[in-house]
């Protein structure tokens, strides 16, 4: 009975929780621009006038599922503002091997370093589910960030950010193995339930992890068989899959010299993760 009713708790949670995902994409796009403008944290704090004179040069657009939102080496000379849906930023080689080096959702910017610099696109960005976005003019960004000194410093304050990440990446290469790496992903891409339990709401894709991560997918596929065996990585009754952190206190073994972030559960960040051989 116990069994019975926990999973009419999760199934009712997951399905409240798909009915939220999309009123949450049909609030957004009936939000007026200004509306929009003001619930993006680079964007918040700005006057009422300038806020307005950003809503007339932004531009709405929608793209499809695997569509390319920048190309690398073009200049859009635009900032692409994510309203709703996620993107993922790669870095592709001549061979066609592709590796993750973010992945953004609402709210989010990507596109800012090329209007700075003048550089071209240093990265392709695509869009990994249906995207809504604003695309916002180069003049009325350069505007904005001379004339505005909270937008300048929050654009600062996202930079610094960047690089921050960046070095932690960097670190990682150094002393964090594929296997930490795979449990710090699993942590961050986990959902916590209503019943505390960090679930795994979408199937595992050894390919999407091995371009995050930078480990090859056998290296991959083992640390997950490990991981599952040594019941760090659980299947629920429901079917879900179920990360269990409180296995490494039992067994430090696992993953010697590495310490879990719980905070970051539920924000999978691809500039977290090193890559790696």
């Amino acid at each position: 009975m116990r069994c019975a009713g926990h999973a009419g708790v999760l199934t009712s949670w997951h399905q409240q929780h798909k009915l939220c995902a999309a009123e949450r994409a049909g609030h957004v796009v009936s939000l007026s621009t200004v509306e929009l403008l003001r619930r993006v944290p680079l964007f918040r704090g700005l006057p009422e006038s300038q806020t307005t004179l950003l809503a007339e040069a932004v531009e709405k657009r929608k793209f499809k599922r695997a569509e390319l939102v920048l190309v690398a080496g073009e200049r859009l000379g635009s900032l692409v503002i994510i309203l709703s849906g996620q993107v993922r930023v790669l870095m592709i080689e001549d061979d066609g091997k592709q590796a993750v080096v973010a992945t953004l959702g609402p709210w989010e910017c990507v596109g800012e370093m090329t209007i700075l610099d003048g550089e071209s696109q240093s990265a392709t960005v695509i869009a990994d589910t249906p995207v809504d976005a604003l695309l916002l003019s180069q003049d009325a960004f350069l505007y904005c960030i001379q004339s505005s000194s909270h937008l300048a410093m929050a654009l600062l304050n996202s930079l610094v950010g960047r690089l921050r990440r960046a070095n932690l990446k960097i670190a990682s290469l150094a002393y964090v193995s594929v296997y930490g790496r795979v449990a710090q992903y699993l942590v961050d891409t986990a959902t916590q339930s209503p019943t505390g339990d960090l679930l795994l709401a979408k199937k595992l894709s050894q390919v999407e992890m091995s371009q995050t991560l930078g480990a090859s997918r056998e290296m991959i596929s083992q640390a997950l068989k490990t991981f599952e065996n040594q019941s760090f990585l659980q299947r629920t009754v429901s079917g879900k899959l179920k990360v269990n952190p409180i296995v490494l206190k039992d067994r430090p073994d696992l993953l010697p010299g590495v310490t879990l972030d719980l905070s970051r559960c539920g924000h999978p960040t691809a500039s977290h993760y090193a890559p790696g051989p």
